[in-house]
């Protein structure tokens, strides 16, 4: 084995050291951390026996002590590996800091397959919890099927519109007349006494969004000259 093609090799295995450790360490931060926060929100802790929790934590604690030894394992074999070819150059004995090398290298690429495996498990694992979470909720619930549910949070938004336009129904009237409304003048009279309502209600509108942004009710936009009076 000649010094560059060793050198080749032991470059090539560092590349791929530093992008496992790199995946592994991306994985750790963005997949295994926030998944061990959701699943110890109360819903998801509620539909575990401790025995499964138990698992679940010695699971990721070796995924997390495998990434931690590929990552100590990578860093002293690259130091080794430089090592190595330093000690071939000036004819040195290199036999046991190659021995020691191949081993950390042998073992960081035998762990290529942590990061994909971790994904996969804690994909399998929230699977599992979400079955159990809506299996739960759909015994609690009075519902049998997905229509009788869509119908019953339709009447309860309808509900929910009407409280609230009751809450701002006195309110409405009163900044309406703040912008020019007068409850006993007729504004079907012609296209242009129309026009005058629409563009108090768009004032009003305006003012009634500003004052409730939570209202739903008020984010359609009126414009004047958009309609015209019913025919009598």
């Amino acid at each position: 084995m000649t010094l560059t093609f060793g050198a080749i090799i032991i470059g090539l295995l560092s590349i791929f050291s530093y992008i496992l450790v790199d995946k592994s360490i991306y994985v750790q931060q963005e997949v295994i951390m926030p998944f061990l926060y959701r699943i110890h929100l109360p819903t998801p802790f509620g539909v575990l026996t401790q025995k499964e929790h138990n698992i679940i934590h010695d699971k990721i604690d070796r995924f997390n002590l495998r990434i931690i030894t590929c990552f100590v394992a990578s860093v002293i074999a690259v130091g080794l590996g430089l090592f190595f070819l330093a000690l071939v150059y000036y004819e040195g004995n290199a036999k046991l800091t190659g021995y020691l090398m191949s081993i950390l290298f042998a073992y960081t690429v035998a762990n290529y397959n942590v990061p994909s495996t971790a994904v996969r498990w804690i994909r399998v694992v929230e699977n599992d919890v979400l079955a159990r979470i809506l299996l739960k909720k759909q015994k609690e619930s009075k519902f049998n099927t997905l229509g009788e549910y869509l119908e019953d949070e339709n009447k309860k938004n309808v509900a929910d519109f009407y409280d609230q336009m009751n809450k701002v129904a006195d309110d409405f009237d009163v900044v309406a007349e703040e912008c020019g409304f007068d409850p006993e003048k007729n504004y079907e009279e012609s296209d242009e006494t129309y026009d005058e309502f629409l563009a108090i209600m768009q004032k009003t509108q305006a003012a009634m969004r500003e004052k409730y942004p939570e209202l739903e009710c008020f984010s359609v936009d009126i414009e004047p000259k958009s309609f015209k009076p019913p025919e009598k």
